[in-house]
C-alpha cells in the first residue's frame, strides 16, 4: 500500500521545495546518490512492536527513497540502542512542549548534540497539525490554507481528518476546484476504506457549492459505470438532491433538479426516520401544482409520527384542493405546533369570518382567533373581528377592534368602521368628532354622511328645535359638533324663547354641565307641545347625570313621553340605581336593578362588567367567571383580563372592589 502525498496543482514547486527543506540529510548527486536515510522513527516504532506504524513509516521512507530497503533486523532484540528513545516516547504521547524543553536541556548540556532530523521534522509537522485543527475549529479558514501551504507534509491520505479540513478551507476561501480535487483523490485512493470514502463524499457535498458537488457526483457516476468505484453513491445523490430541491423551494435556484436526483430521493431507503426526502418531495409536488400527490406524501410523513412541517404542508394542500373546512380544523387543532401553522390558522379564520362560514365559528374559536391576532398584532385580523362584531350588533367590541386595527397599521375602512360603531354605540355627535379627527389622515372619509340629529349623551331623542325664533345658526353649530359656538350664538339672540332654552340645555349637556342644562330645560318646559316634551325629557337626563334619579323620574312624568323615551329614561335610571347600589355594597339590589333594566333594553359592556362583579360578591363566582370570559373573548381589555384572572383564582387574595 503506497502512501500518497497530495499537492495542489498551483503549488507543486512549493511542495517540492518544502520536501527538500524537510529532509536536509538527503544528499543529491548528478552521478550517484549516496542516500542517508534517517531510520530513527522506524526503529522506535519497531522497538515498541507497533507494526502498523512501522509499516506506515516504511511506506513513507520508500516513497522518499525508492532505492532504500528496510533493515532485516528491525524486530531483533537489542539490535539497536536508540539514544532518543525518551524523546520519541514524548512525541508519541503528544507531549510536544516537554519534548522541546528536553531537547533544549540536552543542547545546553552538550552544545554538540543535535536531535535527529526525522524527529524534528515529525515534531514540526505535528505542531503544525495542532495549529491547523485549532484554526479549523475556529473557522479561520484562511489560516488553515496558509498552514498547509507552509507545511505541505500535513496533506496525506493517511490523515483524512486534516484532508477534510483543508478541503473545506479551500472551498470556503474560493479555491473550489482545489477542494474538489482533494475530495476526488481521497475517493479514488486504494488506501481509503469504503466507509471512509462514504464519509468523504458526505463531507464533499456539505462543503462544496451545489454545482461543484453535482460535478463530483457525475464523475463518480462515470467511475461507477466503468466498474472502478468501490462504494455506494446513492446516499451522495440523495444528499445533493435534497440540497437542490430545498434551494429550488426557497427560490435560490431557478433550474429544477435533474430527474436522476429526484429519482434518488424517490428511492430513499427506510433508514431516514425524519423522512426528509419524502417531505422535500411533497413540497416539490406542491410548488409544481401537484396538490393531490403532495397531500399523499404529507400523509405518509405524518403516518410515521408527528411533524410540524408536514402538518403545515397538509393544511396548505387541503386548502389548495378546496377542502378549506378540513384545512381550518387541522390548523385550529395544531396551531401550537409552529408559528407557521398559527399564521395559517389566522389566515383561514379570516377567510371564514369574511366569507359565509360565520355559523361554523364557536365562541371558543373566536377567542382562539382573537388571541392569535393579538399575539401577531395583525391589523387585517383585528379588522375582520371588528366587522364581525359590527354585523352582530356588538358595538363595544366592534369599536375596540377597529381602534386596535388602526393602532396596528389599519386603513381608512377601519377608521370608517370605528366612526359607524361609535355612532351606534353613543351618538352622531361623538361620531362626527371622530370623523373630523380621522379625515386629516383619510380625506375620503369626508364623504361619509352621518345622520344629522340633535341628540344627547345617554339617549336617542331628537329635538323639535327647527330653526325658528332665529336659532338656526346655533342649531347648525351644534350639528357640526361646536356646542360652545352654539351657546355663543344663542347668547347673542335678542329674544330668548322656549326653543332657544331647549337648544341651550342640549348644548350644556353636551359640554357635561348637567345642572345648568337642567335649569335651561326647566325654563323650556313652559313651551308648548313638543318643546315641552323634549324639555322634560332633557331635564330628566340632566338630573340623571348628577345622580338625582327620583327627581329625573318625576320630571319625566310631568309631560307624557313616547314609549321609546320612557324606556330610555327607565334604563338610565335603573343603570344609575344599580351603580349606586353596587358602590354602597348592596350587590343584591344592584343585580335586581340590572335585571329590570335588561328586561327593557340591551345591556352595555360596562354594566355587564358591573353585573359580573355583583354576581361574584353575592357568591355566584362560577357565573361571574363565565361572564368575564365571554366579555374577554369579545374584546380583551385590562379590566376583563383582570376580572378573568381574579375570578379564575390565578391571583391570590380577595378581589379588589371597583375593578369594573
Amino acid at each position: 500500500m503506497q502512501t500518497e502525498f497530495l499537492t495542489r496543482s498551483s503549488h507543486i514547486a512549493l511542495m517540492v521545495a518544502a520536501l527538500w527543506l524537510s529532509y536536509p540529510d538527503i544528499a543529491w548527486s548528478n552521478a550517484t546518490a549516496v542516500i542517508q536515510v534517517d531510520e530513527s522513527a522506524l526503529r522506535y516504532y519497531a522497538s515498541q512492536n507497533n507494526r502498523e506504524r512501522v509499516d506506515a513509516e516504511i511506506r513513507r521512507l520508500k516513497t522518499l527513497h525508492p532505492s532504500w530497503a528496510p533493515p532485516n533486523d528491525l524486530y531483533k532484540a537489542d539490535n539497536w540502542i536508540n539514544p532518543e528513545r525518551d524523546l520519541w516516547e514524548l512525541y508519541a504521547s503528544d507531549q510536544l512542549s516537554d519534548l522541546r524543553q528536553e531537547i533544549s536541556r540536552r543542547q545546553q548540556k552538550d552544545p554538540q548534540w543535535q536531535p535527529s532530523s526525522d524527529l524534528l521534522n515529525k515534531v514540526a509537522v505535528k505542531e503544525a497539525r495542532i495549529r491547523l485543527i485549532e484554526a479549523s475549529d475556529g473557522k479561520r479558514n484562511g489560516e488553515v490554507v496558509r498552514l498547509v501551504e507552509s507545511q505541505p507534509l500535513l496533506l496525506t491520505i493517511e490523515d483524512l481528518d486534516v484532508l477534510w479540513r483543508v478541503a473545506e478551507a479551500y472551498s470556503d476561501t474560493g479555491a473550489v476546484a482545489d477542494a474538489a480535487d482533494l475530495y476526488l483523490l481521497a475517493l479514488g485512493s486504494g488506501s481509503v476504506s469504503a466507509d471512509l470514502k462514504q464519509a468523504t463524499s458526505q463531507k464533499a457535498v456539505a462543503a462544496l457549492p451545489l454545482d461543484e458537488a453535482s460535478e463530483l457526483l457525475d464523475k463518480l457516476r462515470d467511475r461507477q459505470k466503468q466498474g472502478t468505484l468501490d462504494f455506494e453513491i446513492g446516499p451522495l445523490a440523495r444528499q445533493i438532491g435534497q440540497r437542490w430541491i430545498a434551494g429550488y423551494l426557497e427560490g435560490n435556484f431557478t433550474e429544477q433538479p435533474p430527474t436522476h436526483l429526484v429519482a434518488a430521493l424517490e428511492d430513499d431507503p427506510d433508514n431516514d426516520p425524519l423522512m426528509v426526502s419524502e417531505r422535500l418531495l411533497a413540497w416539490y409536488d406542491r410548488i409544481l401544482g401537484r396538490h393531490g400527490e403532495a397531500l399523499r406524501r404529507f400523509d405518509e410523513v405524518l403516518a410515521n409520527g408527528p411533524n410540524a412541517d408536514a402538518t403545515l404542508g397538509r393544511i396548505l394542500s387541503l386548502e389548495a384542493l378546496g377542502r378549506v373546512g378540513e384545512a381550518w380544523s387541522l390548523a385550529r387543532d395544531m396551531k401550537e405546533a409552529s408559528p407557521l401553522i398559527r399564521t395559517a390558522f389566522v389566515r383561514l379564520t379570516l377567510y371564514t369570518v369574511n366569507g359565509s362560514g360565520l355559523a361554523a365559528l364557536t365562541a371558543d374559536d373566536l377567542k382562539a382567533f382573537a388571541d392569535d391576532i393579538r399575539e401577531a398584532r395583525d391589523p387585517a385580523g383585528a379588522s375582520a373581528l371588528a366587522w364581525f362584531a359590527f354585523k352582530a350588533n356588538q358595538m363595544e367590541a366592534a369599536a375596540g377592534w377597529f381602534s386596535t386595527a388602526l393602532k396596528w397599521g389599519g386603513g381608512s375602512k377601519d377608521a370608517e368602521g370605528h366612526i359607524l360603531s361609535v355612532e351606534k354605540l353613543t351618538n352622531t355627535h361623538e361620531a362626527m368628532k371622530l370623523q373630523a379627527a380621522y379625515v386629516q389622515r383619510y380625506p375620503e372619509l369626508g364623504a361619509l354622511r352621518l345622520k344629522p340629529a340633535v341628540v344627547h349623551k345617554g339617549g336617542s331623542g331628537r329635538s323639535s328645535s327647527n330653526g325658528g325664533s332665529g336659532i338656526g345658526p346655533a342649531l347648525k353649530a351644534r350639528e357640526r359638533g361646536d356646542s360652545r359656538g352654539c351657546l355663543t350664538k344663542l347668547a347673542a339672540l335678542p329674544k330668548q324663547g322656549a326653543d332657544a332654552e331647549l337648544l341651550r340645555g342640549w348644548c350644556l349637556l353636551d359640554l357635561d354641565r348637567p345642572e345648568e342644562a337642567a335649569r335651561s330645560f326647566d325654563i323650556a318646559m313652559r313651551g308648548k307641545h313638543q318643546v315641552a316634551k323634549d324639555a322634560a325629557y332633557g331635564r330628566s337626563l340632566a338630573l340623571l347625570r348628577v345622580g338625582r334619579t327620583f327627581d329625573a323620574i318625576e320630571s319625566a312624568g310631568q309631560v307624557p313621553q313616547t314609549r321609546v323615551r320612557r324606556h330610555e329614561l327607565a334604563a338610565a335610571a335603573l343603570a344609575q340605581t344599580a351603580t349606586s347600589a353596587f358602590d354602597a355594597g348592596n350587590y343584591v339590589e344592584a343585580l335586581e336593578a340590572l335585571n329590570k333594566r335588561r328586561a327593557i333594553t340591551r345591556e352595555p359592556r360596562d354594566l355587564m362588567l358591573l353585573r359580573g362583579w355583583a354576581l361574584y360578591y353575592t357568591g355566584d363566582r362560577q357565573q361571574a367567571a363565565s361572564l368575564f370570559r365571554s366579555l374577554d373573548q369579545q374584546l380583551s381589555t385590562k379590566e376583563t383580563r383582570s376580572a378573568v384572572m381574579q375570578t379564575s383564582g390565578i391571583w391570590g387574595g380577595a378581589p379588589v372592589n371597583g375593578n369594573r
